[in-house]
């Protein structure tokens, strides 16, 4: 989480700066839909905002219950609008003096959750996203961050915790680099101390007791292709 400051509004009756995009949008409960897409207007967050704000239908969501507008300073700021059970930003209870928001930023009103996202100017040509899909900004970045990898001939870490898609975003970067050979997948778990480097880098016959022919290793099967080690 993103380190938060406060935002001055002192002369504040117009942005100095051009309001950057940006999106807020409920991450939690995941059966509440519910997004915002920030114009040069301020929103005010609750389930009946009186500015025409749309309206964030939640039973521990006050009326009006936090406001969020562009500071002069160049930035999204947030404050609580005097709401039943509080703001929270991050960790961090916020109250009428404003805060600063960040991409990434995760506000808490009541029981819901909204995320604050500055979504990319990168480009991401050429990713198909059904295989890396989704319409959040984040995702845009992690596709631009994958377009602009896979024109790289180094080495690329994927990070990410199980079952977040590492080797989809691996199947695209070899798709992208346009390399030749073929992608060759590796669980590592499955490597065992013993035969590790026959296993990565291959044998010949004879060199081990149980080597009854010659065996290309994981290395030389992706030979002018990409080798993913999970």
């Amino acid at each position: 989480m993103a380190e938060t400051h406060t935002a001055s509004l002192v002369g504040a009756d117009r942005p100095a700066t051009r309001p950057r995009a940006a999106v807020l949008r409920v991450v939690y409960p995941r059966d509440l839909r519910w997004e915002h897409r920030f114009s040069a207007e301020p929103v005010t967050l609750g389930r009946q905002p009186e500015d025409g704000s749309p309206p964030l239908h939640h039973a521990t969501v006050s009326r009006r219950h936090a406001q969020v507008w562009w500071d002069v300073q160049g930035h999204h700021a947030v404050r609580d609008a005097g709401s039943r059970h509080g703001t929270l930003l991050g960790a961090s209870v916020i109250g009428q003096m404003p805060r600063v928001l960040a991409d990434g930023d995760l506000l808490r009103l009541g029981d819901v959750f909204v995320m604050y996202e500055v979504p990319s100017d990168d480009d991401d040509d050429g990713v198909d996203r059904d295989n890396l899909p989704g319409a959040s900004p984040a995702m845009a970045r992690v596709r631009a961050r994958v377009a602009r990898a896979a024109r790289d001939p180094s080495p690329v870490l994927v990070s990410g915790d199980t079952g977040t898609g590492k080797e989809w975003v691996a199947k695209e970067l070899h798709r992208l680099s346009k390399r030749k050979g073929p992608l060759v997948a590796v669980n590592c778990a499955t490597l065992t101390r013993e035969l590790v480097e026959s296993q990565l880098f291959g044998h010949v016959r004879g060199a081990f007791t149980g080597a009854t022919g010659d065996a290309d290793g994981l290395f030389r099967q992706a030979d002018g292709g990409t080798r993913f080690l999970d």
